[in-house]
């Protein structure tokens, strides 16, 4: 009976793993989808069918896997492909705040 519940145990926390990867890959999706929405044209036609490329492939991963670590994998190269197209939309956003901003008002 205990082997039974170790065996079982283990199985349910390979379920909960898929579905935290499923959830975090849905979730990464979501985020890059409204950034290209909102800040496209940070990106030019190279880097954005890389970042398109990625995205294809990790909905991919999601609909043919059921290995948590290949979900992982998948929404680690996004985030990892993004990385730039984040620090850029970081950088514009942290230059509208400052627009016609003295040091002596910051």
């Amino acid at each position: 009976m205990l082997q039974d519940g170790f065996a079982t145990a283990q199985q349910d926390m390979a379920a909960r793993a898929l579905v935290e990867a499923r959830v975090d890959a849905d979730r990464t999706l979501i985020a890059i989808r409204s950034a290209l929405l909102a800040d496209a044209q940070l990106l030019d036609a190279d880097e954005r069918e890389r970042v398109d490329a990625l995205m294809s492939n990790l909905v991919a991963v999601l609909t043919s896997s059921q290995d948590a670590a290949e979900i992982e994998a998948g929404s680690d190269a996004l985030a990892k492909g993004t990385e730039e197209f984040a620090a850029r939309r970081m950088n514009q956003s942290i230059q509208r705040a400052l627009a016609g901003r003295t040091l002596d008002s910051i």
